[in-house]
């Protein structure tokens, strides 16, 4: 019996040495995950159909890579970890389809992904489609909103779409063109759901404009940005229903012609820039 007595005693001697000597203690917790930015940039600058090149893409997203290359989010001041660019007779629509998997599909729940398109856009067979540089004028060849979301639904996190082409609206079902109204009427598709924040050009029955170097739209993003001149509450951060606004004014101050910038979700404030 003295023996156990004695056993125990120096059981415990050792487990009070270890609990002094910090050996027992418990771990910190683990640091939170960083959000990680990318961005993803597509400029359809030439079209196999010659009437359709459009030169003024790759210039915007030239200024875009420049304006998210400054960027600098909270008081970390994290950058993006990649801004890629696709353009010219490269954005096929396999480069683009399979860009956006490359540059994003590392992406957690709590990082970001910024894509940007700007190229034709359509309505085929009552679905609407953006066209790559390779769109042949057959559906097959272009991007249809089913694909583009398929894809994009793969993503985790939250993911940033500008989307600027004509029509471009149909993408969040704002002001249907009237050729997609049954299409849609029977499908869920559609960019308006949760971790989508996105800003299209036009609506969906509308067409976008350009004028020299660069488009309405994205000069109105660019300048909403650069600057911070759309941070109307001087926040230092531009968030998305101020973006939208600068843009919708900046179009309006501009472009004579009809396009009306469509946001979803409305009244967002997520943050869209940070320097």
């Amino acid at each position: 019996m003295k023996k156990e007595v004695n056993k125990i005693k120096k059981i415990l001697i050792v487990l009070v040495c270890l609990l002094l000597s910090g050996c027992w203690t418990t771990p910190p917790p683990p640091e939170p995950n960083e959000t990680v930015y990318r961005a993803f940039l597509v400029g359809v600058e030439d079209c196999y159909i010659d009437e359709m090149d459009l030169p003024v893409a790759g210039y915007n997203v030239e200024r875009l890579r420049e304006i998210f290359s400054a960027c600098k989010f909270t008081n970390s001041e994290i950058k993006f970890s990649s801004i890629d660019i696709l353009r010219g007779s490269d954005s096929t629509k396999e480069a683009i389809l399979e860009g956006i998997l490359f540059n994003f599909e590392k992406a957690n729940k709590d990082d970001i992904s910024y894509f940007y398109f700007m190229g034709h856009g359509e309505v085929r067979d009552g679905q609407p489609i953006l066209c790559p540089t390779d769109y042949t004028g057959c559906i097959c060849s272009a991007i249809t909103l089913e694909e583009l979301e398929t894809t994009f639904d793969m993503i985790h996190g939250t993911k940033i779409l500008f989307l600027e082409s004509c029509h471009s609206g149909n993408f969040i079902e704002k002001d249907f063109n009237n050729k997609v109204v049954e299409v849609f009427s029977q499908s869920d598709l559609a960019f308006n759901k949760d971790n989508y924040q996105v800003i299209t050009s036009s609506s969906g029955s509308q067409y976008s404009w350009y004028q020299g170097v660069m488009s309405f739209f994205t000069m109105g993003l660019y300048q909403g940005c650069k600057d911070l001149k759309a941070d109307t509450n001087k926040d230092k951060i531009v968030d998305f229903s101020e973006l939208y606004e600068y843009i919708v004014n900046w179009i309006e101050q501009h472009n004579t012609h009809n396009q009306d910038a469509q946001m979803y979700p409305d009244g967002s404030i997520f943050p869209i820039v940070e320097f």
